[in-house]
């Protein structure tokens, strides 16, 4: 089905870019490594991210869901534990002494953890931005016209007509930004 093809795709584009984003965090921290000894290592590395990046995320969606400061909650955990994947990439440790050393880190330094996690954030916003671009491009020249044009007619099967006409402008878009989303993360 076209929803179960949708979740697959997301699947493994979110799990080739949390393997780009351990090699370029690997690649920051050591800019003499090769790049393609960062992706080597990023291979041996990529369960301990997986799994400390998984714990992050379950965490973040648990106290999403208390209610009225659920989202000021999950800022908080971003905070407090942003620095688990250089944990596991740079100082070698497992998922779960990474998950320990970056919520010692904020303990140490709150402040200067808040000031990066802003940073980053606006670098992300920028770059992100920037990738985006050409998908903007694409859908105001392929999918707006499809959908102004139908009007209120519009279905499943128009649209779905427009992307497989457009399939490998779309599949070069999404493989731009999935460089871009993983730079700037």
């Amino acid at each position: 089905s076209f929803v179960g093809t949708i979740a697959a795709v997301s699947v493994v584009f979110w799990l080739v870019r949390l393997w780009i984003q351990g090699a370029v965090i690997l690649q920051s921290a050591n800019e003499k490594a090769k790049i393609t000894g960062t992706f080597r290592y990023g291979l041996r590395r990529y369960v301990s991210l997986l799994l400390a990046t998984a714990v992050v995320a379950i965490i973040g969606s648990v106290v999403s869901l208390v209610p009225v400061v659920g989202f000021v909650l999950t800022l908080i955990v971003s905070i407090v534990l942003l620095f688990v994947a250089q944990g596991v990439m740079v100082s070698k440790l497992g998922f779960a002494e990474a998950l320990r050393a970056a919520y010692a880190m904020f303990r140490r330094r709150p402040g200067s953890v808040f000031l990066v996690w802003l940073a980053m954030g606006l670098v992300w916003l920028i770059i992100t931005g920037i990738f985006l671009l050409p998908a903007i491009a694409v859908f105001g020249a392929v999918m707006l016209p499809v959908l102004v044009g139908a009007g209120a007619d519009a279905s499943l099967i128009t649209l779905l007509s427009a992307v497989m006409q457009n399939i490998s402008l779309l599949v070069v878009v999404g493989l731009i930004f999935l460089v871009g989303s993983s730079i700037a993360a």
